[in-house]
């Protein structure tokens, strides 16, 4: 569902960015969907973070239950799982970024 509504947002903003001028009518319905798209976006990424924390621990309890990892290589693994984690907080900060910029090209 975001990677729809994110490549929505983007031809969007290209096809009003190339076709329509500055002000009102077509240009400004485009940008209001694009908003919309990256809204989708937003609040997915927003929703999903505690869901990747979560498969992270639990990804790491199951690897050492299983006995696949020592407790020392345990702790590299969990700072592996971690950093894939916070990638998800990275693509929440970029969304927001987005939806930010887009709602300052408002006219008002």
């Amino acid at each position: 569902m975001t990677i729809v509504a994110n490549q929505v947002a983007f031809w969007i903003l290209m096809l009003g960015a190339f076709v329509f001028t500055q002000g009102g009518g077509a240009g400004s319905t485009m940008l209001n969907i694009a908003i919309g798209a990256y809204a989708i976006v937003t609040v997915f990424t927003l929703v999903t973070l505690p869901v990747e924390f979560d498969a992270s621990a639990r990804a790491n309890r199951a690897l050492l239950a299983a006995g696949l990892l020592d407790r020392e290589e345990s702790k590299g693994a969990k700072e592996v799982l971690d950093a894939a984690a916070w990638t998800y907080i990275a693509a929440f900060v970029a969304a927001l970024g987005n939806l930010l910029w887009l709602f300052s090209r408002r006219e008002e």
